[in-house]
C-alpha cells in the first residue's frame, strides 16, 4: 500500500468518481487514482499528506544521530549552502512496508530515498516520461544520471530524481527553486555518496 504520494503533479492525472444514494440525500465518494508509465515504480510527494508525517503513520520522526544510527536505507544527504546537515529540521524514517527515509531542510529542500523499483529501468522510464510530454530532462552529473524537473508557473516544483546504490533518491524544491540549484544538491549527493557509501 503506498502510503505518500508522489510530489509531481502527473500522477493525479486520473480520478474516478461515484455516487452513492443515501437515504436522506446523496453522498458523493471521489476515489484519486495515480496511474503511471511503469506499474512497478512507486509514485511519491514529500510533504503532500502530512507535513507532520511525510512517510504516512509507519514513519518515525528521529533526528540526524538516530538516523545515522538506525535508517533501514543509506543516508545520502547533501551538504550545500541550501541544503546541508546543519540545516536539517526534520528526518522521518520508516523501517516497515517499503523502508524509506525523508529529510526536510530549512529552505525548503526535501530529499527522500528509498529502493528502486523500475521494472522498465530508469533511463527508459524517465525517457517514456520525456516522450509523453512530461517537463524534465536526463543529464549527466558526475558520471550520474539525474531526471531534472524545472519549476514552472503551473506549479510544478523543481526537483530531481537519480538512483544510487539501488535506491531511488528524490530531491524536491517546496518553494521558488531553480532547476540549477536542484542540480547542484543532487552533484553534492553524487559527490559524497561516492566517496562514503553509507553515510
Amino acid at each position: 500500500m503506498l502510503t505518500t504520494l508522489r510530489r509531481r503533479t502527473r500522477v493525479a492525472i486520473g480520478f474516478a468518481v461515484g455516487v452513492t444514494l443515501a437515504v436522506a440525500g446523496y453522498s458523493v465518494l471521489v476515489v484519486t487514482k495515480t496511474p503511471s508509465s511503469n506499474p512497478t515504480h512507486n509514485s511519491f510527494q514529500p510533504g503532500l499528506i502530512d507535513p507532520n508525517a511525510p512517510l504516512g503513520p509507519a514513519g518515525i520522526a528521529t533526528t540526524l544521530s538516530g538516523a545515522l544510527a538506525g535508517s533501514p536505507v543509506p543516508l545520502y544527504r547533501p551538504q550545500t549552502s541550501i541544503a546541508s546537515d546543519e540545516s536539517i529540521v526534520g528526518i522521518w524514517m520508516r523501517p516497515l512496508e517499503t523502508p524509506e527515509l525523508f529529510i526536510r531542510y530549512q529552505s525548503g529542500i526535501e530529499e527522500s530515498v528509498r529502493p528502486a523499483d523500475f521494472s522498465q529501468g530508469f533511463d527508459q522510464f524517465y525517457r517514456n516520461e520525456i516522450a509523453q510530454g512530461y517537463p524534465g530532462s536526463l543529464l549527466t552529473i558526475d558520471g550520474q544520471e539525474v531526471f531534472i524537473t524545472p519549476e514552472d508557473d503551473q506549479g510544478e516544483l523543481a526537483g530531481g530524481d537519480m538512483v544510487l546504490g539501488g535506491m531511488l533518491v528524490e530531491i524536491v524544491g517546496k518553494g521558488d527553486f531553480t532547476s540549477e540549484q536542484i542540480e547542484t544538491v543532487a552533484k553534492s549527493i553524487i559527490d559524497l555518496q561516492s566517496s562514503t557509501p553509507s553515510s
